[in-house]
């Protein structure tokens, strides 16, 4: 199987439903303060310590340094300070909502003797994470493996905006399993393994990532003012189906799920228009544009369908635009009402972004009410579109730009151990990309990347290989071999050149590489009855690559024939029998018009096993005509008049000038 990725495509505008989502899920209140604690205040006569304590752990609470250190002088002069261990969680959480990870670690150490361990290991997780320590990964798995309920909420919590509707659903269902039939890390283990797999990182690293950006939503984009603010209104939160009062504004969830955006815009025109701002992230499959405002007059930026919604200027009975912004003005009854100069200028401000908007401007030019109605709903359908798309998916990508173009050719092949294939990935990626990366500078060093999902363990497989400098006239050909269950995979190519950006950087330059998507089918080679591997295809003999220690070629995906029109094939046939005579058939079926022909020889299986290899299989197809051909092998076992199923790939006869223009990689 051959897969390509270039650079990324151009945006394309459908017209589409709304969506809307299941009904709401039951919702836990965030345990941020100790029960235990609460109570025990209560109980003392210091119940207003205990709610100034409860308060400064509320999701939406910024407390910093000097306040924390307020609280204790309070809690010292009322009680003599924490005690147990449940006060010293409560602090460490107090120092941890701060961002202060050394004072946070001091506390929990305190705390350590009287908290359950799942709890304990969580906490010194997250502050490990805040700090980052290496270790934070390994006490947050150490978490999930001894978790109590308390401790398993807690880490939900920490996730829960990242999860899709269906992944709440799957969560709700498993914790009403009977606690001896539940696997907290199993179930953990699929969801970051999900992520990992589509953004190509190793599966702590994306852990860790979460909660950097977690960290950095917490500190810029915390909802404010009133909870009912986002109740029953069509921001991303509510849409998600089960929270109406945040923690965060749209552009926290945005920056949870999607991370920062690669581009801005915003729109400063006038008394007439409310602070706005679009974010956009670039996808292979389809651009993606948020509009953000916030439209109440709050520091709460919420999703918002169209630009025209952040007109706020009053329209008097006459049409005419009264220059006087309110925030508490109404909108228009139909926001097409409004006069095209006022919409013109805010559209064409995200012409920059998506070339749509500059045709959405341009259909305002004339103040047809239909017409802009038509427009207006256009730009709803598409904006709604990206939303469900940011809530209702795992909208992971590699941290790359599409600026790398390569192929990719899966081979496979039987290894002695049972149950395990090896599946050879042949890449060949373009040199005159790659120089130029170099060239530019600023590159100290290039990887390829495979991430492998089992579609039904949930496990992660990942693998990598280095990419050292190229000549723009001939392209890289890497061959990565994988150690792969049979099964179906999701898999997702990576190449990078550069390091990734920081978590928190907004509009910064993505490192230049590619990366493509696609399903793998690895195949069960067991069973008794004779069949054949994949088609390995060289345009020459000898080469580095080397499935058994006597053969050695170079493959390629390109699948051409060298100057001389001929290539060497390489394959497998197990259960051949041993010491046995088989023949075999290679059938050529030109793609277009024209008359296949058989080319026939026979040979020998190894005696001291049930493997046969053909090391040597030379294809002459000089006196052939130039084109695409289909490339069918089968072998009989003469002994038993066994046949095996064809083993298929594509051969092409010509003559090359680059591996380039023989593969098509594109730019």
């Amino acid at each position: 199987m051959i897969c390509r990725a270039g650079r990324r495509l151009v945006r394309s505008v459908s017209l589409v439903g709304f969506l809307f989502l299941a009904g709401p899920h039951s919702q836990a209140s965030a345990q941020t303060m100790p029960g235990g604690v609460y109570v025990a205040l209560s109980n003392q006569g210091h119940e207003r310590l205990a709610e100034r304590i409860a308060d400064r752990l509320k999701p939406t609470a910024h407390p910093d340094r000097g306040d924390v250190e307020d609280l204790l002088r309070r809690w010292e002069r009322a009680t003599g300070g924490p005690a147990s261990g449940s006060d010293w969680l409560a602090v460490a959480r107090l120092w941890l909502r701060a961002g202060e990870a050394l004072p946070a670690a001091s506390a929990l150490r305190r705390a350590s003797e009287d908290i359950p361990s799942g709890l304990l290991h969580l906490e010194a997780a997250r502050i490990g994470f805040l700090s980052g320590d290496d270790a934070a990964a390994d006490r947050y798995w150490q978490s999930c493996a001894v978790a109590d309920e308390e401790a398993a909420l807690e880490t939900w919590l920490d996730l829960d905006l990242l999860a899709t509707p269906a992944e709440a659903d799957a969560w709700d269902a498993f914790r009403r399993l009977p606690a001896g039939q539940r696997d907290d890390c199993a179930f953990l283990r699929r969801f970051w393994s999900k992520r990992a797999s589509a953004s190509g990182m190793p599966l702590d690293e994306r852990i860790r990532l979460h909660y950097e950006r977690l960290r950095f939503a917490l500190d810029h984009y915390t909802r404010r003012g009133r909870a009912q603010e986002a109740a029953g209104s069509g921001h991303l939160n509510a849409r998600l189906g089960r929270e109406t009062r945040p923690v965060f504004d749209d552009r926290g969830l945005l920056f949870l799920r999607l991370g920062p955006p690669d581009e801005t815009a915003s729109f400063l025109g006038g008394e007439c228009y409310e602070p706005n701002v679009s974010w956009y992230y670039r996808f292979p499959a389809g651009d993606r544009m948020y509009h953000l405002s916030p439209a109440t007059g709050v520091d709460n930026w919420w999703l918002i369908s169209n630009l025209a919604e952040v007109f706020r200027c009053p329209i008097g009975p006459t049409g005419a635009v009264i220059q006087d912004r309110s925030p508490m003005v109404a909108l228009p009854p139909n926001l097409s009402q409004i006069p095209p100069a006022f919409l013109r200028e805010i559209y064409l401000s995200r012409a920059s972004l998506d070339p749509e908007y500059a045709r959405i401007a341009y259909r305002f030019d004339r103040f047809d009410p239909g017409q802009n109605a038509q427009a207006l709903q256009n730009e709803r359908d598409l904006t709604w579109a990206d939303g469900q798309y940011a809530v209702t998916d795992v909208p992971e990508r590699p941290d790359v730009a599409q600026d790398i173009g390569f192929v990719v050719e899966w081979v496979e092949f039987r290894l002695p151990r049972a149950e395990t294939t090896r599946v050879w990935l042949l890449a060949a990626i373009s040199g005159e990309d790659l120089a130029r990366v170099w060239r530019a500078g600023d590159v100290d060093e290039a990887e390829l990347i495979v991430s492998a999902l089992d579609e039904t363990t949930g496990e992660l497989a990942r693998f990598s290989g280095a990419l050292a400098p190229s000549n723009p006239d001939s392209d890289v050909v890497v061959r990565l071999p994988l150690e792969l269950r049979p099964g179906s995979y999701s898999v997702r190519v990576i190449v990078r050149a550069g390091a990734s950006r920081e978590a928190t950087e907004i509009e910064a330059e993505r490192p230049s590489g590619g990366y493509l998507e696609t399903s793998l089918a690895v195949r069960n080679f067991g069973g008794a009855l004779p069949h054949l591997s994949d088609i390995a295809v060289s345009p020459d003999s000898g080469g580095s690559w080397a499935q058994v220690d006597r053969v050695a070629l170079s493959p390629t995906p390109a699948h051409v024939t060298n100057a001389s029109g001929r290539m060497w094939v390489y394959f497998e046939a197990y259960n051949m029998t041993p010491g046995g005579t088989y023949s075999a058939t290679v059938n050529l079926a030109p793609e277009n018009d024209g008359t296949p022909f058989d080319l026939e020889f026979s040979g020998t299986a190894e005696s001291g096993g049930r493997i046969v290899t053909r090391s040597g299989l030379r294809l002459d197809l000089s006196d052939s005509p130039p084109g695409r051909y289909r490339l069918s092998l089968t072998l009989r076992d003469v002994a038993t008049g066994r046949v095996t199923l064809p083993a298929q790939t594509w051969v092409e006869i010509r003559l090359p000038t680059s591996l380039s223009e023989s593969v098509g990689v594109q730019p």
